[in-house]
């Protein structure tokens, strides 16, 4: 059975953001409706839309308004909206018209968390949440490509990501509505860490099994992501033959690296779940160990499928 709320709200959410376009530019509007109409498509769970919605529902003595959720969803699917399409024009996969769009939802986004900010108290959170996400696409951009030429993928310097704590940066932007919750709610500081490390975690995991997955198409495009660098450290040549040695590095991915990267995925998988036990007087669990286990449930299946393929243990 569909929830009532669910289905309004998020109706009210993406008609909110496609009359947007009515005020634009014919040309611009244009180019904006068909950059959310890909997005929409491309948020199945809804969860880029909804998200704060479904935090909201877990906490436990919540009590905001429909206005608050509205608007915080909202922010929340406009960060997605502009970090998706920052995301696409930075790796050439999206055509450079669509700058306008991401600079118009991320005004927007930053504009709502101000409405609602009557206190003032969340500015200081949120401007160092978005200089530390600004400084690791910075990072990114730099440090994370590299050439491809005749299908050769050459690298001199490999970026540092810190055994993949780096991902961390990116947690606290991509958490901000639901760690506004946390503070409209006025909940203390140590509850609101508690949150920022869930989230922190949570991102990483997930981000190590994303890399996971995508590596060989990572490679072909010349990024440079966490499990790509590991395989090129493990390679031990600056230089790849991307035809010749993809056996040799599908070998070495299934026999050495699995159990590095599973490991790394269920150990932020426990801590983020260690943070969330310390919330267990603010948040049901359940919502949050569905989020879990999406990561964890692939790290054990990755486990297996080289332990009965390669009989690692």
């Amino acid at each position: 059975m569909k929830d009532r709320k669910e289905e309004k709200l998020y109706k009210t959410v993406i008609g909110r953001v496609k009359n947007e376009a009515r005020g634009l530019a014919p040309e611009f509007r244009e180019i904006f409706l068909s950059a959310i109409d890909e997005i929409i498509k491309k948020d199945k769970k809804r969860e880029m839309a909804l998200f704060p919605y479904f935090f909201a529902k877990n906490i436990k003595d919540a009590k905001n308004s429909q206005k608050l959720m509205t608007d915080l969803c909202l922010a929340n699917f406009y960060l997605w909206i502009s970090y998706t399409l920052y995301d696409g024009l930075l790796d050439g996969e999206e055509k450079i018209d669509r700058l306008p769009v991401a600079n118009f939802c991320f005004r927007r986004l930053l504009a709502i968390f101000e409405k609602n900010d009557e206190k003032k108290i969340f500015r200081r959170h949120l401007k160092k949440a978005f200089d530390r996400l600004d400084a690791f696409y910075l990072w990114e951009f730099k440090k994370c490509r590299t050439r491809i030429s005749d299908s050769r993928l050459s690298a001199e310097i490999l970026p540092d990501f810190h055994n993949f704590k780096k991902f961390g940066e990116r947690a606290d932007a991509f958490a901000l509505a639901m760690t506004f919750l946390f503070f409209a709610g006025n909940k203390s500081a140590r509850k609101i860490g508690y949150l920022q490390k869930f989230f922190e975690h949570y991102v990483i995991a997930r981000q190590i099994n994303d890399d996971a997955h995508d590596w060989q198409e990572d490679l072909k495009k010349g990024h440079l992501s966490s499990v790509a660098v590991l395989l090129l450290k493990m390679f031990g040549q600056k230089e790849i033959k991307l035809k010749e040695d993809l056996e040799r590095l599908e070998n070495i991915f299934w026999r050495q690296m699995v159990p590095i990267i599973s490991g790394e995925i269920l150990k932020n998988c426990q801590m983020a779940r260690n943070s969330l036990q310390k919330l267990s007087n603010d948040l049901e669990p359940d919502f949050f160990e569905r989020l879990l286990f999406i990561p964890e449930n692939a790290a054990k299946k990755a486990l297996a499928e080289a332990g009965r393929s390669f009989g690692i243990n």
